[in-house]
């Protein structure tokens, strides 16, 4: 069975008025885009320089708290019974919390 193509002209005034809207606020939209981005062009790149900074800076904190976690379960071999290990800190203390459930 063949598609069917068609078309119909449109002569209503309200539709069309309509159409033109929608054209207007599609071209006032593209203006407003055009400033957007003349105003972050400058900063674009700051951005882009604290975004991987804190992504490093996560990583790290990744890799420091593996660390910590390896040292403990070194000397607290029973730790390595335990799952869900969390650590909450004290003013001079640090507490590892598990939960087995």
């Amino acid at each position: 069975m063949a598609k069917a193509r068609g078309s119909v002209q449109v002569r209503d005034p309200k539709v069309l008025a309509g159409l033109r809207q929608a054209r207007e606020l599609h071209e006032r939209a593209a203006e407003v885009e055009e400033k957007i981005d003349r105003l972050l062009d400058p900063i674009k790149d700051r951005l882009r320089e604290l975004v991987l900074e804190r992504d490093r800076l996560l990583y790290e904190a990744l890799g420091a708290r593996q660390k910590f976690f390896a040292a403990a379960k070194k000397a607290y071999p029973q730790l390595d019974t335990h799952r869900s290990l969390r650590c909450e800190v004290g003013a001079d203390k640090a507490y590892i919390r598990w939960d087995d459930t």
